[in-house]
């Protein structure tokens, strides 16, 4: 699925709004440094490392430590390892992900400290966290995200298969913010935000179709991304809205506001 480059060279990546399903052998999802995984479904995927199919078997993998990595709002279902990461993860954030097994087993997760270590269950997972990293998945859940059309183990491109979130779905709503708003703002263009890396503008590429990113701040209506200064997290706004300090700030794309995990939005 993905691998990009290799450490230095592949920074600051955005992966959102993919569907991931039946990836094996040395290809998997790994991020590198400064990467935000974020809106995906990923189901039935393996990554097998020099040869090992057991503990070193996963569906994405984090090697990004200390760059700002995040994992967000995704659905990770039936993988034999949910996410495998790298010791310590100091400014890793993970949260709002929903990991499900259909055979209601327990979901496995693992690290690397002079050797792999799997953990059984959501609530070790969040345990063994370093006190740099966010989120700790505190608000992720484990259970049926209840898509419309998938079978446990998919396989090959079928046209029947239905990823999106059927009515009722648990997922419907349940994303958590990206990011949130540094200091308040009346009628401003100028939004300071904790990590704009989320989010871009057209990265000089207009003339050639490349669009800039909406957002939503709070509760108020969506405003398209003028310019972003990463260095200073600064957000340049194509029209003026007003927020407090602390306000979520999320996507809003194809004329809809990204609010429910997963790729798919209703």
């Amino acid at each position: 699925a993905f691998e990009v480059g290799a450490n230095e060279v592949s920074k600051n990546a955005i992966a959102r709004g993919n569907v991931f399903y039946s990836n094996a052998g040395s290809s998997g999802s790994i991020m590198w440094p400064g990467w935000k995984f974020f809106h995906n479904t990923m189901i039935n995927n393996m990554r097998w490392r020099d040869g090992d199919r057991t503990n070193n078997t996963a569906n994405l993998m984090n090697w990004g430590v200390k760059y700002g990595n995040a994992i967000k709002n995704n659905i990770m279902q039936d993988n034999y390892i949910e996410v495998q990461s790298s010791a310590g993860d100091a400014g890793l954030d993970i949260d709002y992900n929903y990991y499900y097994k259909s055979d209601l087993s327990q979901v496995l997760f693992s690290y690397y400290n002079n050797g792999w270590v799997t953990l059984t269950g959501l609530a070790n997972w969040r345990s063994h966290f370093a006190s740099g990293v966010l989120g700790k998945d505190a608000h992720s859940v484990v259970g049926d995200p209840e898509l419309t059309n998938v079978p446990q183990f998919p396989t090959l491109n079928n046209s029947s298969y239905d990823f999106t979130p059927d009515v009722g779905s648990p997922v419907l709503g349940a994303a958590g913010p990206l990011t949130t708003a540094v200091g308040n703002g009346s009628s401003s263009t100028t939004l300071v935000v904790g990590d704009a890396y989320y989010f871009r503008d057209s990265w000089g590429m207009a003339v050639m179709g490349v669009e800039t990113d909406s957002l939503r701040i709070g509760t108020g209506s969506p405003v398209g991304i003028a310019s972003i200064n990463y260095s200073t997290n600064t957000i340049t706004l194509n029209a003026s809205r007003s927020w407090s300090s602390g306000d979520g700030v999320m996507l809003y794309k194809r004329g809809k506001l990204w609010d429910d995990i997963g790729a798919i939005q209703k």
